[in-house]
């Protein structure tokens, strides 16, 4: 009988695929056929996975509650083109509504206080990162403006009877349960998880949806054979600060990540400060990821953390990472602050070291994978760079055109240029200078504020940021 816990690694594949022969599609089939009373999904969306909906089908006809959630758009599209009809067939609701009542507008201006790049439209983010000996310091910023439209429902799990979860990272497709794209999937058989998922869902079966929902307490449930399990839920659960950034600042030997996205700055951070400590942090990072221009892979790089994108057709789907060869983190969300604070997403915290060291091994075989010279810059997603992306019949980087139409795919085609304006910079002047007052203990001055030339430099204290600083205990003068 498998455990309580099944964690199902999926390599990126070759190419996309309808069929259901992956171990994680197989194991969702089997569920679904085994289902006895209600069926209940939260989706991303659905395209191109007959076996699955035959399955949803069977459910049906045996008298079993097929409900789901997927998400819309405000212009009522999705992602996904057989979204639609998956939708029409089995009566889903979808958070359009929800969307709907969030004004369309500009994203609100950069709370952080530094000039935007030229030509680039979208807000500047200031980045003053601390790798040790330097400051990565420079400015991220968008080739075009950002609109905030709300969130979306990012979620990709089905509950069975109530007790039993499937969830991941891999949304119901042929690039993703096909088995083309890199994901981690885990099938859980703990009733409290089942209630928490099936709680979680029926608040968005009420319409419900993003900031709109409930927060439930997250708790933390001990594991048969030892270990623990804990679901989280976005955004109302906040499961970033609260339960990952903690996971990892207690890290002490080693953390393999594996990303879709990395722009969550505090997470950074966190790496940075793990590897700092002497933490074996690694990190396996997607393509279209890393051409993200708020993308923090660089930062790690620039600390010297080993990063490699990857460059297959298929894309490291995945948003889990294992620490100390003892806790699992896995889920919907992608490691990004719309990922913690607008989307509905579902994060689970495992200590299991089993399934910790499984994940470890299957991220160190992703990273070999990668040709080495993916260890600096980046190949463009679709392009001959990434192998097969040319040939799949998928538009790999999202930019509307697929295969030989897309100017990558041509011969003789260039690098893709960098959009992201990083440097390292020693510690020293130009920087947050922290001093001690006789009268006012701790203070810190910023470049170019009164009195910061006329500070000594001896017994200064640099940093990168005013959060730094602050962090050590200085105080504004």
């Amino acid at each position: 009988m498998p455990g309580p816990v099944t964690l199902i690694l999926q390599d990126a594949g070759p190419g996309l695929s309808t069929a259901c022969d992956t171990a994680m599609c197989r194991a969702l089939v089997e569920l679904i056929d085994e289902a006895e009373r209600d069926v209940s999904f939260a989706l991303y969306g659905y395209r191109r996975q007959a076996e699955v909906v035959d399955a949803l089908e069977r459910a049906r006809a045996r008298g079993v509650r097929v409900r789901g959630v997927v998400d819309m758009g405000p212009d009522g599209t999705n992602p996904y083109d057989g979204t639609e009809a998956f939708i029409a067939q089995f009566g889903l609701h979808t958070d359009r509504a929800a969307d709907l009542a969030v004004a369309r507008r500009d994203a609100p201006p950069s709370a952080w206080r530094c000039p935007g790049l030229p030509e680039r439209k979208g807000p500047p983010q200031c980045v003053a990162l601390d790798v040790g000996d330097a400051c990565v310091v420079g400015t991220l910023q968008a080739v075009e403006t950002l609109e905030e439209l709300g969130g979306i429902v990012h979620d990709k799990f089905f509950v069975i009877d109530g007790i039993r979860v499937w969830t991941g990272s891999a949304n119901l497709s042929d690039t993703c349960t096909g088995g083309y794209n890199a994901n981690v999937v885990a099938v859980i058989d703990v009733p409290e998880i089942g209630a928490a998922y099936l709680a979680e869902f029926e608040q968005m079966w009420a319409g419900h949806f993003h900031r709109d929902k409930v927060a439930v307490r997250p708790r933390y449930i001990d594991l048969p054979g030892g270990g623990q399990i804990s679901a989280w839920f976005s955004p109302q659960n906040d499961v970033m600060d609260a339960a990952i950034i903690p996971a990892v600042r207690r890290a002490k030997t080693r953390i393999d990540v594996a990303a879709f996205f990395l722009t969550h700055t505090g997470l950074v951070r966190e790496f940075l400060a793990a590897h700092a400590r002497g933490v074996a942090v690694t990190v396996v990072m997607d393509a279209t990821g890393a051409s993200n221009e708020y993308s923090k892979h660089d930062v790690l790089r620039l600390a010297g953390i080993p990063v490699r994108v990857e460059d297959w057709g298929g894309k490291m789907h995945a948003k889990a990472m294992a620490i100390d060869d003892e806790i699992v983190v896995l889920g919907s969300m992608n490691f990004t602050s719309a990922g913690t604070r607008d989307n509905d997403e579902n994060t689970l915290l495992i200590r299991d070291e089993a399934a910790a060291r499984a994940l470890r091994d299957w991220v160190t075989a992703s990273y070999a994978s990668i040709d080495p010279r993916w260890g600096q810059g980046r190949p463009d997603a679709e392009s001959l760079l990434s192998r097969g992306s040319c040939s799949d019949g998928s538009d790999n980087d999202f930019d509307r055109m697929r295969d030989g139409d897309d100017p990558g795919c041509a011969p003789g085609a260039v690098l893709p240029s960098e959009l992201v304006q990083l440097k390292r910079v020693p510690k020293g002047p130009g920087l947050v200078r922290g001093y001690v007052d006789g009268y006012r203990g701790r203070r810190y001055a910023l470049p170019g504020s009164a009195g910061y030339d006329l500070i000594e430099d001896q017994g200064s204290v640099w940093f990168c940021s005013e959060a730094d600083a602050k962090a050590a205990g200085y105080q504004p003068p």
